[in-house]
């Protein structure tokens, strides 16, 4: 590809609590063959894939063989040199980036996988890879997304670079397996869920602040102050929220009478429930029906 209206280009993205900072330039787009270079290093990881062509990229004290369909990482401050064959120029993609460490206690399940990464990405023995297929498939992914500009492309963009980065890392280490184990759901996600099966079976019951509380093993208080801030309602005002919610489903695809659903959901007098259905929806449950 080649598009004059692609300048600089700053992507930020997230895996775990490691924050990527990613810099893009014309060598990401282009297939560029300005690509020999004499000993020199870097203050970031820079990325290059070998498109077309061979020659050799020297690292510290060892040399590798370039190849298409290959590519190498070369990490912050190591000296290294570029030399390419005469008889067959290296075209290739590129790209920079940097990482910090963010302290974040929603990130602290991911801290494991986050080490482990970091274990793979500052290895010294990992620097050319031939298993890069995917890695192209990456890029292309990423140009099309950054050329199109379809609707959420920033996004996705962040996403494919860190689909890019764990499969230039396992191309590395494919043998390398994670014990860090899945994330685990804090206290908070569990209450939620259990609130939500609490009002999903039980709406229709005659349940209180008290069964609820007890479930939970938590105070009245608590609950309450649990339910604000998580759903905006109190517990009255969830439960007539389920209640209406039923209700309303079905006055859609049931011929239940007016009074059979009120006794459904959990209504003794039909007249009480037509007045919570009509002050919640603006409509009495018959109207409700003919409107849809």
């Amino acid at each position: 590809m080649n598009d004059s209206s692609i300048q600089d280009i700053n992507i930020k993205t997230t895996i775990g609590n490691l924050v990527f900072d990613i810099m893009l330039d014309s060598g990401f787009f282009n297939q560029d063959n300005d690509w020999s270079a004499d000993i020199h290093n870097h203050g970031h990881y820079e990325v290059h894939y070998i498109i077309n062509g061979k020659g050799k990229v020297f690292i510290s004290d060892r040399h590798f063989e370039l190849m298409p369909k290959t590519f190498y990482l070369i990490r912050p401050n190591i000296y290294h040199k570029q030399i390419e064959y005469p008889s067959d120029p290296i075209y290739k993609y590129c790209f920079r980036f940097n990482y910090k460490i963010v302290k974040n206690k929603q990130m602290e399940d991911n801290f494991n996988q986050a080490n482990n990464i970091l274990t793979v990405l500052n290895n010294p023995r990992y620097c050319c890879s031939s298993n890069s297929q995917s890695i192209l498939k990456d890029i292309l992914d990423i140009h099309n997304e950054l050329y199109s500009k379809p609707l959420g492309y920033y996004t996705k963009v962040q996403a494919l670079f860190v689909q890019l980065i764990i499969n230039m890392l396992r191309s590395f280490d494919s043998e390398h397996s994670e014990n860090s184990g899945h994330p685990i759901k804090v206290p908070d996600e569990k209450r939620t869920q259990i609130i939500d099966n609490f009002f999903s079976h039980n709406y229709s019951k005659n349940i209180k602040l008290s069964n609820l509380a007890s479930l939970l093993n938590i105070s009245e208080s608590q609950l309450n102050r649990f339910l604000k801030k998580t759903y905006g309602l109190t517990f009255k005002q969830k439960l007539i929220a389920s209640r209406i919610e039923a209700a309303k489903y079905l006055l859609e695809n049931t011929d239940m009478t007016v009074e059979g659903i009120s006794e459904r959901i959990g209504y003794r007098e039909p007249a009480n429930f037509c007045t919570i259905f009509k002050k919640k929806t603006g409509a009495s449950p018959s109207g409700y029906r003919k409107s849809i």
